[in-house]
């Protein structure tokens, strides 16, 4: 593969001048936020004996390999488990998986006789919504 650090450097410009960041620094602020919140020191870890294997294998994004030893490194762990073809078993999991949509609606009413029928009208246009968008 072949890399282009000017069309790279390119599509950070905006950004990295919106925060007065150089496009390196605006790349790298890129690279470390999906870390930020999996480099959280999980309560009763023994780092001594911890591996990182789950990142590797579709989180993150299915970009656990690129983060796994920034993340390790953080946490004081030496061991990274990295499949083979981790990429390919996550996007096995996105074709095996269930097609699923959720929808939440929010609606506030006196809890009187009458309540228990109330849902029946938002849930029944959420349901039709729904059943639209797996149509298309």
């Amino acid at each position: 593969m072949t890399l282009d650090a000017d069309a790279a450097r390119r599509s950070f410009t905006a950004v990295a001048e919106r925060f007065k960041l150089s496009p390196e620094q605006a790349a790298a602020s890129a690279l470390s936020w999906p870390r930020q919140h999996r480099a959280r020191d999980p309560a009763g870890l023994d780092r001594a004996r911890a591996a990182i294997a789950r990142l590797c294998a579709g989180a993150v994004r299915r970009r656990g390999p690129l983060h796994a030893a920034r993340i390790a490194e953080e946490l004081g762990i030496s061991t990274i488990v990295v499949p083979p073809n981790a990429g390919v078993i996550s996007a096995y999991g996105l074709v095996a998986s269930d097609y699923t949509k959720f929808d939440a609606v929010t609606r506030k009413m006196k809890l009187d006789e009458a309540a228990a029928q109330k849902p029946a009208r938002p849930f029944g246009e959420m349901r039709a919504r729904l059943a639209a968008q797996f149509a298309t």
